[in-house]
């Protein structure tokens, strides 16, 4: 699970819904490592020393080792859907 990210990975993300920021929910699927982040004040074995952002999902940064550690479930959920943003801009809430 020591896996080092890379640029141009394909990894499964998971889908995220946020009640307050529904703009920045995502469909989860398949996606392209594009950035790489790493800690400056972290350990290297640090669980959050790498965060990765991906070409599908501009803006949005994933856990790295939080990712491997799904990539076999997700895998199965999503098959070869590929993430997307989902945002909801909201609107009232009729009864």
């Amino acid at each position: 699970m020591n896996k080092k990210p890379e640029k141009g990975m394909k990894v499964y993300i998971p889908t995220s819904m946020y009640i307050s920021h529904g703009e920045d929910d995502v469909a989860g699927g398949i996606a392209t490592v594009e950035k790489i982040d790493e800690s400056t004040f972290l350990k290297s074995d640090h669980y959050n020393y790498y965060m990765v952002g991906v070409k599908e999902v501009p803006g949005h940064r994933f856990n790295w080792n939080y990712l491997m550690e799904n990539q076999e479930e997700w895998g199965k959920l999503y098959k070869n859907r590929v993430a997307k943003p989902d945002p909801d801009y909201g609107g009232k809430y009729e009864e």
